[in-house]
């Protein structure tokens, strides 16, 4: 039996061993990871609150009602993919998600100021919808979502993969 304070002890000991263990880390481990489990649990999954034709019978767009809609729906597609998607902008030839080039990503530019401005003058037909994503706050802010933009980036950079 531990006298008076052996309590003490036994409950710091305890608490350490939580700590070096993981329970309790903060820091790099609560930020969003490049791969896309973590994206979509981070964000992306409420892409389907818009982009989900089981929600809307009238959307013709692709279906991002789920990890692997999203994935299949937007990875090497572009707008001509669906055409009847009224959108009011020609983007056809610009792809959601460029495997290994989220500087030609459609998604970057719908999500991030920086990469719809970058779009918007390499391809002047093409309106990114970044103002209405921003209209309806799910566009990206460069500092409050930094590592956010950054996981997306990498992701889209080490080609799209379904991780």
């Amino acid at each position: 039996m531990a006298g008076k304070g052996g309590w003490r002890i036994l409950t710091a000991a305890g608490l350490l061993a939580a700590l070096l263990s993981g329970c309790g880390k903060g820091g790099d481990d609560d930020t969003v990871k490049p791969k896309l489990d973590s994206l979509w649990a981070e964000r992306l999954k409420y892409c389907s609150e818009c982009h989900d034709p089981d929600r809307d019978p009238d959307y013709d767009g692709p279906d991002m009602s789920t990890q692997a809609s999203f994935l299949a729906g937007l990875k090497e597609q572009d707008h001509s993919d669906y055409g009847d998607w009224n959108i009011g902008s020609d983007c056809s030839g610009v792809p959601f998600i460029d495997p290994e080039k989220p500087g030609n990503s459609l998604i970057m530019a719908a999500l991030v100021l920086s990469y719809s401005d970058q779009i918007s003058a390499d391809h002047g037909k093409c309106d990114t919808s970044y103002s209405y994503h921003n209209d309806v706050s799910e566009s990206f802010d460069a500092e409050k979502d930094a590592d956010l933009i950054s996981a997306l980036k990498t992701w889209i950079a080490n080609g799209a993969k379904d991780n």
